[in-house]
């Protein structure tokens, strides 16, 4: 036992070092690679970590060098995006720059992160600056008019990961906010006439702090299209650039820009992400009240339903009745598709595991400002450690196996997950190749993506296995799972005697349509807000930047525990209408999925995933009436990624309530034991 354990404390640190320690440090050398960011300027000796989070500053003195990263260019309304250096009417890069090393995280953001032309001087001011003339074909205005006129925005950064913005004034509390990128150009609906934003006034606004030295608070980008090479300033005298992708003459496009710096006297280092939040929709304190309001009538449904679920405890214990002598033959009844049940269990706790340690972390680092790297980064570790959890549910729920069938059994229940999601994405990444998308994951790294599916996942899951299995023997002298019965069914065809009941199951208990509109509704309306706000984020304004974990981690962890006592209410309700399934006389798969959709087991994995219709309504609701994207492909890729997210949330939703009512079962029997 106490190698296993050295064994499973090995894994964890190999983990730990492969997905958290390796993207940090390739980040380092990235950062101490670029000119003018030497050490003495990252970290102050008299700053403490305590002052500035686990990422602290990069400190810059009048003079060193500024490097502007460019990034891509992205739409809302299409999934596809583009290398900023990609196209053919930018200015090509020089033999100086050179593109920067991607961690995993920017390989799945789509990322194409590249050094830049653009000199900055800290401190110093640039009037204007010729970038280039860039020689452009027919070929590259016909597609700078395509790109302009789907909207798409340019993304660039500086101090490592601040972002290019475009800087809006709210009418609503008339502050400030900041939305990521910058329009690529202008699109004329009424004449249907493109232009092109070839200069760009990039205002750098910096903070100096107490001990003088001065952190970089704000990158304001301010495009403007120009007809000639003279630099507009504020001036509105000036003609803008017309793109006409008819002509079939080649055109240079003139590129420059000019460079201001401002100090702010109000924002320090840690408050600069403060600008991206909220995006001016709502006031500040308005928007935190809409999250408190929801979180407190979680709490107060939730506590509804645990009073509830208490008084049907204090009931059962202290009254004898039918209900207890009827769990303890539920609990010895045939499983019909017990091994799929199992499955889908274990795959939800996969899920969950994933999903909740990823949102725990995530508020932890809520200080580190590369926070999207960080929630990408803890959601691979917990993605490959979670197969322990899984295989170790899914072990204990399938019962006492022989060694060969333990392997077979520990391996399927952990690493299902993973190998599911590897062959979703492969598939998504050809139809994305086949449409001669740029922003592919390479095939090497979805090659060293199943050489770590074999390397740990099917390792870990056996270890998680074979733990169940020890666990399992000790079910004699273990109180736990004396209490917690998990393993008590039939494999027989005989089905044993049921205590007789002279109600019939009501429809609202018999019908899966019924089930899923009574018992997904409450928890659909818990995470309804917190829905709306991630759902903007990550599909209708991709610059914006999703910043609520904790609230969307509070909302999560309402619904789960809603879900678990609208489970045990339910099976409560199902005890006192006697037998929980019918027998069918087909023996082939489908008289197993019609005796299926009326046992009691496979209705608790329902009651809790009945919450995943819901979302998948909302998904489609989304995507027609919300969502804008004017291609085929981007709204199939939209139906695939949410449909299978829906279809994760049905597994761990569904685990949950059926752990749960599996429990209350088991309890109800030992009520029944004592008595």
């Amino acid at each position: 036992m106490k190698l296993r354990s050295r064994t499973i404390v090995a894994t964890i640190l190999v983990l730990f070092t492969l997905t958290w320690l390796i993207p940090r440090t390739r980040n380092s050398r990235t950062s101490t690679s670029l000119p003018g960011s030497s050490s003495r300027k990252q970290q102050h000796p008299g700053l403490s970590i305590k002052e500035y989070g686990l990422v602290g500053p990069r400190f810059y003195e009048y003079g060193d060098k500024v490097d502007v990263i460019v990034n891509k260019v992205e739409s809302d309304l299409t999934h596809f995006s583009f290398g900023y250096y990609d196209l053919h009417f930018t200015c090509p890069p020089s033999n100086n720059v050179k593109a920067l090393p991607l961690t995993f995280s920017d390989i799945l953001l789509g990322n194409k992160k590249w050094e830049s032309d653009y000199k900055l001087s800290f401190g110093k001011d640039e009037d204007c600056v010729r970038l280039c003339d860039r020689k452009t074909y027919a070929e590259g205005k016909k597609q700078a008019h395509e790109l302009i006129k789907q909207d798409y925005v340019v993304q660039w950064l500086t101090d490592k990961e601040l972002p290019g913005a475009t800087t809006y004034l709210s009418t609503i509390d008339q502050k400030k906010y900041y939305s990521s990128g910058f329009p690529l150009g202008h699109y004329d609906q009424e004449t249907g006439e493109t232009y092109i934003n070839n200069h760009v006034m990039l205002v750098i606004r910096y903070h100096t702090n107490d001990q003088g030295k001065h952190t970089i608070v704000g990158f304001e980008v301010y495009p403007k299209s120009v007809s000639d090479y003279h630099c507009p300033g504020a001036s509105k005298n000036y003609q803008p650039y017309k793109i006409d992708p008819t002509n079939e003459e080649i055109e240079y496009i003139p590129f420059t820009y000019s460079v201001y710096w401002r100090e702010d006297l109000k924002v320090d280092w840690k408050h600069r992400w403060n600008f991206f939040i909220n995006a001016g929709e709502l006031k500040e304190s308005t928007s935190n009240q809409f999250h408190w309001i929801t979180l407190a009538n979680g709490l107060v449904v939730t506590s509804f339903l645990l009073l509830i679920v208490i008084t049907i405890l204090k009931k059962q214990e202290t009254d004898g009745s039918i209900i207890t002598q009827l769990a303890g033959e539920w609990l010895k009844s045939r499983v019909p598709l017990n091994f799929q049940l199992n499955l889908l269990v274990s795959m939800g706790i996969h899920f969950l595991f994933t999903t909740l340690g990823t949102l725990i972390i995530s508020c932890s680092l809520n200080q580190s400002h590369s926070i999207g790297n960080s929630v990408i980064t803890c959601a691979l570790f917990f993605f490959i450690s979670g197969s322990f959890t899984s295989s170790f549910v899914g072990v204990l729920l399938e019962g006492q196996a022989s060694s060969q069938r333990l392997l077979y059994h520990s391996v399927f229940f952990g690493s299902t997950l993973p190998c599911v999601t590897l062959f979703i994405v492969l598939i998504l990444n050809n139809i994305l190749k086949a449409n001669d998308a740029v922003n592919t994951i390479p095939q090497n790294v979805i090659l060293l993506s199943f050489a770590v599916y074999f390397a740990l996942c099917i390792p870990i899951s056996i270890i998680g296995g074979k733990c169940a299995a020890r666990l399992f023997k000790m079910k004699t002298t273990n109180n736990f799972l004396k209490k917690f019965q998990l393993t008590e069914m039939s494999n027989r065809d005989v089905r044993p005697v049921y205590v007789d009941s002279k109600n019939s199951t009501p429809f609202l208990l018999s019908n899966p349509i019924a089930i899923t509109f009574i018992f997904g509704l409450i928890p659909f309306a818990l995470i309804y807000v917190e829905l709306l706000f991630a759902y903007k984020s990550l599909w209708l304004q991709k610059t914006t930047l999703y910043y609520l974990y904790g609230f969307l981690l509070g909302n999560i962890l309402i619904v789960c525990t809603c879900i678990c006592l609208q489970s045990i209410i339910g099976c409560y309700v199902h005890l006192h209408y006697g037998n929980d399934s019918l027998s069918f006389k087909w023996n082939n798969i489908f008289g197993k999925i019609l005796e299926a959709c009326h046992s009691w087991r496979w209705k608790a994995f329902h009651m809790g995933g009945a919450v995943a219709w819901y979302l998948e309504i909302y998904s489609i609701f989304y995507l027609i009436f919300v969502a804008k994207y004017r291609d085929f492909i981007s709204s199939f890729l939209f139906v695939c990624y949410s449909t299978f997210f829906n279809i994760l949330c049905w597994t761990a939703f569904g685990s949950l309530s059926y752990l749960c009512s599996l429990w209350f079962i088991g309890k109800m029997n030992e009520f029944n034991k004592e008595k």
